[in-house]
């Protein structure tokens, strides 16, 4: 009798050979011989040594698929590819950037499949150094953000640091680890591929809530998460296109799930909180904050911009 594959790994690959080689080896290390699982990897059109590298990993892993794609799908449209593909009972969207240190992703799978009223769950995702990182956020509302920035704990991301490792409700995962049942995934037909880059994990957890299912923060698992992959330039930052459009996906998400006067009033409430720090960071006649800033309001502007 042949067994069902219990957990599907989709991991996205845009020239992240490095990255996407620790992730997979440390996923092999950690869960084989646990329950029946399958990595597919979607190639986003890297064209660079990571090719003939996966076709070679993938002929000596049989628990490997890779599928080629001729074009940079993005990230929604990536994963929703290799969910079309996958045969487990649940998915894992994991970020090429996360390796795995322990076999507690064994856990939230077990947990997760016991929750009836369940959509799925995230992790406590940790630093390179092992600290704790950024692992869930808060749906970015004009009430969210404009408290934030009055308490001056504005976070872009509305990103969260756990400080346990408890079981709890969140508002959606970081996308570097999202768990859902695959019969869900489905009704919800996956993830909205208008966002390229960015936000897709809060859209579909969005959804989610308002059709009655929670999402999860599993702290008993945890998982390395590097930061950047390909988002990051040579100094270790954001670069200038991926902060455009992910002012651009949060334009989307607040339009599809909101209304066009919160699209008005979080485009003002961004562009005016950045300037007041530019013109502060002048005045103050500090340098790396004045460019900071200046590229924040920049990037926030072209991705807002009401045209």
């Amino acid at each position: 009798m042949v067994r069902e594959i219990e957990l599907s790994i989709i991991i996205i690959n845009y020239k992240t050979q490095t990255l996407i080689e620790k992730c997979t080896e440390s996923i092999l290390q950690y869960m084989s011989g646990s329950i029946l699982f399958e990595i597919i990897i979607v190639d986003n059109n890297s064209q660079d040594e990571s090719i003939p590298w996966l076709k070679r990993y993938s002929e000596q892993h049989p628990e490997i698929k890779v599928i080629f794609s001729d074009q940079n799908n993005g990230f929604a449209k990536g994963n929703n590819i290799g969910a079309r593909a996958a045969m487990g009972r649940v998915l894992l969207f994991l970020n090429s950037d996360t390796y795995l240190i322990d076999t507690s992703v064994i856990e939230a799978y077990k947990w997760l499949c016991l929750q009836n009223d369940s959509f799925g769950c995230g992790c406590r995702l940790l630093n390179d150094d092992k600290t704790a990182g950024i692992s869930y956020g808060k749906f970015p509302s004009i009430r969210i953000v404009a408290l934030e920035m009055l308490t001056n704990k504005f976070n872009r991301f509305r990103g969260v640091v756990p400080q346990s490792e408890g079981i709890y409700p969140i508002d959606f995962p970081c996308g570097a680890f999202f768990m859902i049942k695959q019969e869900l995934f489905q009704k919800f037909n996956g993830f909205d591929e208008n966002f390229f880059m960015y936000y897709e994990e809060t859209d579909l957890a969005k959804r989610a809530w308002k059709s009655g299912y929670k999402i999860w923060y599993h702290g008993k698992t945890r998982v390395v998460h590097i930061g950047g992959g390909s988002s990051f330039d040579t100094n270790h930052r954001r670069s200038y296109p991926m902060m455009v459009m992910a002012n651009r996906s949060w334009k989307k998400f607040i339009a599809k799930h909101y209304n066009g006067f919160n699209v008005i009033m979080m485009f003002l409430l961004l562009t005016s909180y950045y300037f007041i720090w530019l013109t502060g960071s002048i005045l103050l006649r500090k340098n790396k904050l004045t460019n900071f800033y200046y590229n924040e309001l920049k990037a926030a502007y072209e991705g807002w911009r009401l045209n």
